[in-house]
């Protein structure tokens, strides 16, 4: 039992340090940006897609299409939303290919117990003005 519980520590550290996810599925305040990153300037909050998107800039057709962060995906947590939106530029900033930028966003996602889109834009933008 102890081997098992070593195997499962040692693989879900790695999957942390691959998508910036706690164990526990959280995403905490350390799993984030290093304190002034200029990710923190380059992704913002998209008020009519409802979460946070920055422009790519990695070659191809996705050049300068801005990639998106559901907060609806996030269940309406836009702090999640900012986070994972952030991580997936650094990743771009290291190199990452647009099916790597997926790839963390859909890690991400299934990480926090993000909700496949259970509610609509308009539904979002109602729910955060009311919070």
């Amino acid at each position: 039992a102890a081997k098992e519980d070593a195997k499962e520590a040692k693989a879900s550290a790695a999957v942390e340090d691959q998508t910036g996810v706690g164990a526990s599925g959280g995403v905490s305040q350390m799993e984030d940006a290093p304190e002034g990153h200029i990710a923190f300037e380059k992704v913002v909050w998209d008020r009519v897609n409802v979460g946070h998107n920055f422009k790519s800039t990695i070659p191809g057709p996705s050049k300068g299409k801005p990639f998106r962060i559901s907060a609806g995906r996030c269940n309406g947590d836009i702090e999640h939303s900012a986070r994972i939106a952030r991580l997936c530029y650094i990743k771009m900033e290291e190199g990452g290919s647009f099916e790597d930028l997926q790839k963390l966003r859909e890690e991400c996602y299934t990480k926090i117990g993000g909700a496949k889109r259970s509610r609509t834009r308009e539904q979002m933008r109602e729910a955060l003005d009311e919070a």
